[in-house]
């Protein structure tokens, strides 16, 4: 049997060369792994047969949601077309529908509500940006200090969707905590670096913190302001700035500004010294 560790490597080369991003490396690769531990063997060994059984299980007993199969199919569809070099009829089959659903909407009371139940401190000051400026999750943890534009109030997010750049208004509330957050770890280039279980210094980190803490604070702090909607996430707040529940497009972020959560004591601006620099 290949090695698993050895295929998963060669899919992720691969897909750098192809300009993949990181996240989409990593789910790709995710999938191709539940591929080889259902038939408990390396993917390089599977034949079309395999593939085929194993996308119908994953339809009709897994019952996997549209966008997991949808990861699945590109995984496979990659690995063995573009690496494996493979001609099946299976592959050019393989693409799903898109699907029309809306997505769940907050109101601007659900979302202050949600925001209050989070914890610890650093995890609200992470979805709070997420809120304010519309990012996504992973552009969130990857921000810089260097991405703080204080003088234009602009956060530059690098290697969004497609690995494109682009700038975001920062609202002045947003600063605020940015700034209240940075002090309390001082890193000098993470805006959200990874904190360790034992005691870690993040002021050295070199990672960000990890998508599955805030996941896990974003679900807690859905169930004990007792939302009942589905699907609300990390991602549900970057949808607010895109489906706002309000007439104008504007009111997330204007509510994010002058009526958002108390998130820090201290809202007061950093002395010079003590800001992060952009």
């Amino acid at each position: 049997m290949s090695s698993i560790t050895s295929v998963k490597k060669r899919m992720s080369d691969a897909m750098k060369l192809h300009g993949y991003s990181a996240r989409t490396r990593e789910v790709y690769v995710w999938a191709l792994q539940k591929l080889a531990e259902h038939f408990g063997k390396g993917p390089s060994e599977l034949d079309e047969d395999h593939v085929r059984k194993y996308l119908l299980l994953c339809q009709e007993k897994r019952k996997y949601a549209d966008a997991t199969m949808r990861i699945v199919y590109s995984s496979i569809k990659f690995f063995y077309g573009k690496v494996l070099k493979k001609n099946w009829d299976l592959l050019p089959l393989l693409r799903m529908r898109g699907s029309h659903r809306l997505p769940s909407v907050l109101s601007i009371e659900e979302v202050r509500e949600v925001l209050s139940h989070v914890g610890p401190d650093y995890n609200r000051a992470f979805l709070f940006t997420v809120y304010s400026l519309g990012v996504r999750l992973s552009e969130g943890l990857n921000l810089q200090v260097r991405d703080i534009d204080r003088k234009r109030m602009l956060v530059h997010v690098r290697h969004g969707k497609g690995a494109k750049d682009r700038f975001v208004p920062l609202p002045k509330k947003t600063l605020r905590v940015l700034e209240n957050h940075w002090r309390t770890h001082r890193n000098p280039t993470l805006m959200f670096p990874a904190i360790g279980r034992f005691g870690d210094d993040p002021a050295k980190s070199k990672t960000p913190m990890a998508a599955q803490t805030v996941q896990d604070a974003m679900r807690r702090a859905v169930r004990a302001a007792a939302i009942a909607k589905e699907g609300v996430s990390v991602h549900t707040l970057r949808q607010l700035l895109r489906h706002p529940p309000a007439r104008s497009r504007r009111e997330p972020a204007k509510h994010t500004a002058q009526h958002g959560p108390q998130l820090h004591r201290d809202h007061h601006a950093l002395p010079a010294h003590d800001r992060p620099r952009t």
